[in-house]
């Protein structure tokens, strides 16, 4: 999945609550808390990255 993020120009931006981190645009006019660490990615996180990302893979459909 963070390679996905990093492919569509986001970086770290900071940490967030718990074992969240901050991603985003580098200007922060798009961002989105992701959890790290964790074995599988909730179906609700990677809808909102779908959204927010213009370039997804099709498997994540």
């Amino acid at each position: 999945m963070m390679k996905v993020v990093k492919e569509n120009g986001w970086v770290y931006l900071r940490d967030a609550k718990g074992s969240h981190e901050l991603w985003g645009l580098p200007d922060e006019s798009v961002k989105e808390s992701i959890p790290v660490g964790h074995r599988e990615t909730s179906a609700g996180i990677v809808g909102q990255l779908i959204k927010k990302l213009p370039n997804t893979p099709k498997n994540w459909r």
